[in-house]
């Protein structure tokens, strides 16, 4: 994947304009007015990249037209990858385009000739005819290529696995699709309902008052327009008794317009409840708030400021009681996020890994019966979700995950390594629409060591269109490797497994939902300090570099973060280690030599363990550390779990997790692999002291060790 540079936000982001402008926008309809404006831009753009308007040798043709690559330079850069095997719809098409070039660069230096050559125009002409004719034999070509290769696989005997689950899927017949998680609930009729009792209730008071007594009928008159300062007028009479009469010229009508009108903005915006007919209900409301107000206030007090004959604490305090009681009493208080409770389905059948040659290998089939280990409901506040297809444990991480992003209000924070499952990103795409959401992933280069991600990052999220929320982050040898979104400010998903088919349907991994605006303040400076230009890969100074602990139930929650910590959570993982009578771990790798050293010191003690043998295989290449400091891998009590090695081209089914569970009270986990590097990576932990969670946690343990202690 290509290098990103990180991109700084703008003044204007950075002092909130851009974020008060967007809400303003959406508050006065203009975002529904441009939409249809905007997807006729995204369809353009999309004809334009489909048709290689976007590639790089229409890049310098258009180089070449702009007298911006003099002499022969353009045609040698066109000229490049000619001897390189080209993919895709501009394949071939190089010949001519360096001749277009060429034409171009002597027409732009000839004297008189026009901006844009014929060979530009042949060139692009050329250009469009050809990927037009590539979408047309797509479908054909497609077919004939799985004929001919079901055919040699047939004949040669080597139809796998995988041949005939494609085969099945595609022969099996295909239900409807579920609605989503969040539907919108039909709009109710009872303020319809009420408006026609009101004016129904209206017209029958009145008539039975002129049946029953007409020498004392109420008489209302409206009168617009009229001469000397009264410009408006209504008055109700009884009789020849005058009720109420009300009435104003243009510049006291204004000012009450205008007051109303900024009350009405700043509430709505405040209590992000903007949209264009809740702003037309809101000004009704204040208008009619600042006429009660007027009636009644100048019968008990006389010592307003006047406006133009407007009295103007009076008309501000009626707007902003009327407001209130709208915004406030008949909406109510925000609601809490729903918790949303795993559904219920069978584990999915095992999809297939590519090894090592790029031939299809079906993942291992559950190995042992166990129990599904359900989300964690001990701690109020907080939800645990362990995951594993090989052991037959299945908490729905994706649903859960797409539930969580869906219930969204108001804002949402995602810092993720790698990010490609088209549930999630459908989901993300979903809350950009109306919501404030930041993306920052990693774009460091596809790395071949621990804990590898193929490609496609970038990619994905550009074809969901978020790279507009989206900030890439490293392009060094430290990873982005956090896997963690705040909601609303008050909610908190962390864990070890990545948004991608492989990390949230293949590998082990465990993940937490914790409910703490407490909690999340703490990630929420995390993130702000990562996507900022600001950001280093080093530890932070006296007590800034731990988290703070946060009370919740019967359990006590410390997140903490790298690089900011330094070694911090090594020495936290060391000083739970030391005396330590009993340890479980589940580990992706470990390779840090201060935590090698303590599992040694206690390795005599109830110590057992389950570890990804790939990952290991991993450190034990690098590392230059005496191999006895890894003597787990050949005890007893520790087992492998039956991983595929890392494939750049397909997901990958690790034992992923980075779990210690330690005296049956503490858990330690999250993003942060047991090595060297997690230092100088950005990474979360929680360390959680809580016997019911540690209790959960150990079940999650013993599922997996009992399924994989017969490798």
């Amino acid at each position: 994947m290509a290098k990103m540079r990180y991109r700084k936000p703008s003044p204007k982001t950075l002092l909130g304009w851009t974020k008060f402008k967007k809400r303003v926008k959406k508050a006065l309809g203009i975002n529904a007015v441009m939409r249809p404006f905007r997807a006729l831009g995204n369809y353009k753009r999309r004809m334009l990249r489909g048709v290689g308007y976007y590639s790089p040798e229409m890049k310098m043709v258009r180089a070449a037209q702009r007298k911006q690559v003099p002499g022969p330079i353009g045609p040698l850069q066109l000229g490049e990858r000619e001897g390189k095997e080209q993919k895709g719809r501009q394949a071939g098409v190089n010949p001519l385009l360096m001749v277009a070039a060429l034409g171009q660069n002597r027409g732009a230096q000839a004297k008189g000739h026009k901006k844009n050559g014929l060979g530009a125009k042949l060139a692009g002409a050329f250009l469009v005819g050809s990927a037009l004719n590539a979408e047309r034999k797509k479908p054909a070509a497609r077919n004939n290529h799985a004929h001919a290769h079901a055919a040699t696989a047939v004949e040669e005997g080597r139809e796998t696995e995988h041949h005939r689950a494609a085969e099945a899927e595609r022969s099996a017949p295909h239900p409807e699709p579920e609605p989503g998680p969040r539907q919108r609930p039909p709009r109710s009729r009872w303020p319809v309902v009420l408006l026609l009792v009101i004016v129904l209730g209206a017209i029958g008071f009145f008539w039975l008052n002129s049946q029953l007594a007409p020498a004392a009928m109420f008489h209302f008159s409206l009168s617009a327009g009229g001469q000397g300062t009264r410009f408006a007028q209504f008055s109700i009479q009884r009789g020849q008794q005058t009720l109420i009469n009300l009435g104003g010229d243009a510049t006291q009508l204004l000012l009450v317009l205008g007051i109303a009108l900024i009350e009405t903005l700043l509430i709505g915006l405040i209590l992000d409840r903007a949209s264009f007919f809740r702003l037309i209900e809101s000004l009704i409301w204040a208008l009619v708030g600042i006429w009660i107000a007027e009636l009644l206030v100048p019968q008990l007090w006389h010592g307003d400021h006047l406006i133009d004959g407007v009295p103007f604490f009076t008309v501000v305090g009626g707007a902003f009681a009327a407001l209130l009681v709208h915004h406030v009493v008949r909406s109510g208080p925000r609601k809490p996020a729903p918790v949303l409770a795993p559904p219920v389905s069978p584990p999915p059948a095992a999809p297939p890994v590519q090894d090592e040659r790029g031939a299809g290998v079906a993942v291992a089939p559950p190995v042992a019966a166990s129990p599904v280990v359900t989300p964690g409901a001990a701690v109020p506040g907080v939800q645990m979700f362990f995951h594993s297809q090989r052991a037959g444990l299945d908490n729905a991480l994706v649903s859960q995950l797409v539930s969580f992003i869906m219930a969204t209000e108001h804002s949402l924070d995602c810092a993720i390594y790698d990010l490609r499952h088209p549930q999630v990103l459908q989901a993300l795409a979903s809350v950009a629409h109306g919501k404030h959401l930041r993306i920052a992933y990693d774009a460091g280069k596809v790395r071949l060591g621990a804990d590898p991600k193929p490609g496609g990052n970038e990619e994905a999220i550009q074809q969901a269109g978020l790279s507009g929320h989206a900030v890439s982050i490293h392009e060094g040898s430290h990873l982005m490797h956090n896997k963690f979104l705040i909601r609303d400010g008050r909610t908190v998903w962390t864990g070890s497994a990545n948004f991608t088919s492989g990390g949230l349907e293949l590998q082990d991994n465990n993940c937490l939902i914790v409910d703490s605006p407490e909690l999340a303040q703490q990630y929420e400076a995390t993130f702000t300090d990562l996507i900022s230009g600001n950001h280093e890969h080093k530890a932070a100074r006296g007590n800034e570099r731990l988290g703070q602990p946060v009370r919740m139930g019967g359990a006590t929650i410390t997140p903490d973060f790298a690089p900011r910590a330094g070694e911090g959570i090594e020495d936290t993982i060391m000083s739970l280690l030391k005396d330590a009578h009993k340890v479980r771990i589940l580990a992706f790798l470990i390779g840090d030599s201060g935590i090698l050293q303590a599992l040694g010191a206690i390795k005599h003690a109830d110590i057992k363990g389950v570890y990804d043998p790939n990952g290991m295989e991993d450190v034990l290449r690098s590392s230059r550390q005496d191999h006895s400091h890894f003597w787990f891998m050949h005890d007893s009590h520790f087992v492998a779990a039956p991983s595929h090695p890392f494939h750049g081209n397909g997901e990958q089914d690790f034992m992923h997790n980075k779990v210690f569970i330690i005296n049956d009270e503490w858990v330690v986990t999250g993003s942060y692999n047991f090595s060297e590097n997690a230092e100088a990576n950005d990474e979360n932990v929680l360390v959680i002291q809580s016997p019911a969670i540690a209790a959960d946690y150990t079940g999650y343990f013993d599922a997996l060790y009992r399924a994989y202690g017969g490798h």
